[in-house]
């Protein structure tokens, strides 16, 4: 890899008659025309300066189970016969603009971020039944229909980030995932998501969504995370569950100045809860009081001016709770009783002038003021 090949070097791999991988990356290759029939299970081209493939260019390379193809100038690959037992195909980093009906059954992951892809076919991946990874991200996605998806019952890792979607796809039966990233999209609302019983990851981050129906993951609570910041909420109604599995709720950079009683009442076994930038004046801790196994509540930059009795007190678990860059000016004594697990606070950035001595009944290892 890494030198100035125009095209396969033929006459160097004709006596290689035992080689099993070819890595050719970085090169000036733009041809790939090759002159006889190799036994390679790995084949890697990546970063090159391929523009077109002759539809039987891949006839010379029948085992082939890995192609590498990422970081080339491919536009069209709707006519390439490819290797039918491939296990792995990366075109990322081309110019793709569709995305073909791969007739591919043994294909296991396929990697087609950083094109150009605007839409989605009909029934565009039903022909890879035993797909487990499916990287879309960083591609111009605005159109798809409720069938686009159909066939990947197998499928254990979607990621559709940095695309232009404005609603949630329906993805029909995907029994399998476990992994979703729709970060860096254009949503608006979070209305409903289908039955994922493996579903362990959820990435929603930086979207546009200003609602989320509280019913909307209530066939997905198997979640073990998920990811929300950097929308435009103010308010959080909650998700009804039971969510017996999630750990980490990332709520930070919203919009958010009031939550309800019953906000979250569905995540008894939350670990990490970030509030973080948001609008809260005052935050009621009586409404997490449910969240017993809570290891970290992150409220800094908000505009919460006063924390008042018992506040933070009786979190058993709770181990770092950051305070920063709020308008506090008091802390009232007894506001972290029985948190006995409290390890690092963080009050700075605050109006405070001054600490009561006894307003710590817990060991703490780290307290910035």
């Amino acid at each position: 890899m890494d030198n100035n090949f125009l095209a396969l070097p033929s006459g160097a791999l004709e006596p290689l008659v035992g080689l099993d991988s070819l890595i050719l990356d970085y090169n000036r290759i733009s041809a790939l025309q090759p002159a006889k029939t190799y036994n390679l299970t790995k084949l890697s081209l990546g970063h090159n300066l391929i523009r077109e493939i002759p539809s039987d260019a891949f006839n010379a390379f029948p085992a082939v189970v890995d192609l590498n193809l990422r970081g080339n100038l491919i536009s069209n690959i709707e006519d390439v016969k490819l290797p039918k037992g491939l296990l792995t195909l990366d075109l990322g980093l081309n110019r793709v603009k569709t995305v073909p009906r791969f007739q591919l059954l043994n294909l296991q992951v396929l990697k087609l971020d950083k094109n150009s892809v605007e839409a989605l076919l009909q029934h565009n991946f039903v022909l890879l039944s035993n797909l487990q990874e499916l990287d879309l991200s960083s591609n111009n996605i605005t159109t798809y229909f409720s069938n686009s998806f159909d066939g990947l019952g197998n499928l254990m890792k979607l990621d559709l980030s940095h695309n232009q979607i404005e609603t949630l796809p329906k993805f029909g039966s995907l029994a399998q995932l476990e992994k979703l990233n729709l970060a860096r999209n254009r949503i608006k609302e979070v209305t409903s998501l289908e039955q994922m019983e493996n579903l362990a990851y959820l990435d929603l981050s930086s979207n546009e969504i200003a609602n989320i129906r509280p019913e909307a993951l209530f066939n997905d609570t198997n979640l073990v995370e998920i990811l929300l910041q950097k929308n435009k909420l103010n308010s959080f109604k909650g998700l009804v569950g039971p969510f017996d599995r999630l750990r980490n709720l990332n709520l930070s950079n919203n919009e958010i100045s009031y939550v309800y009683p019953t906000s979250f009442e569905s995540f008894t076994e939350l670990w990490n809860l970030d509030l973080s930038n948001n609008r809260f004046t005052l935050f009621p801790t009586d409404f997490i009081k449910t969240c017993q196994e809570l290891r970290y509540i992150g409220l800094s930059k908000n505009q919460i001016k006063n924390l008042n009795e018992m506040h933070f007190s009786n979190f058993p678990h709770l181990r770092a709770l950051d305070l920063a860059d709020n308008l506090i000016e008091y802390v009232i004594p007894h506001a972290f009783v029985n948190s006995t697990q409290l390890q690092e606070l963080d009050l700075s950035g605050n109006k405070l002038e001054t600490l009561e001595p006894d307003l710590f009944y817990v060991s703490c290892k780290k307290i910035n003021a």
